[in-house]
């Protein structure tokens, strides 16, 4: 794993902290819950799919590639439905969760890409 990753994944967890707390000081437990969720899957789709790649393109086994398909595709997307399905979580904050990582993430290595480059200059 990449320390852009490494980043943006300790980022993400102290981001998701700070929101679970203040769900729980205002009384909306489940909706922090809910926010939780949404990003852990947020983030387990986005591991599944960089490993897709990584396999397609070094050309790898196809049955490491079939594994990764059959459990990104129907096993993450029917966790996902029955995630929105049971009602147990507001449907906003299983969405107000696929969000953030992506948003940090693409933070991090835009500001890792800006950084680089305005090192180069200098030198």
């Amino acid at each position: 794993m990449d320390q852009s990753l490494r980043t943006s994944l300790k980022l993400t967890a102290g981001f998701i902290v700070a929101v679970i707390i203040v769900s729980i000081a205002v009384g909306r437990f489940f909706w922090g819950a809910g926010f939780l969720f949404g990003n852990l899957w947020s983030i387990a789709n986005f591991l599944f799919t960089v490993s897709l790649f990584k396999i397609a393109a070094g050309k790898k086994s196809k049955a490491k590639l079939t594994a990764a398909l059959l459990v990104k595709f129907p096993l993450l997307y029917l966790i996902g439905f029955l995630l929105l399905a049971s009602k147990l979580f507001p449907t906003s904050s299983l969405l107000a969760g696929l969000a953030p990582f992506l948003i940090i993430t693409g933070t991090v290595k835009n500001v890792r890409i800006a950084s680089a480059s305005s090192s180069s200059r200098t030198s």
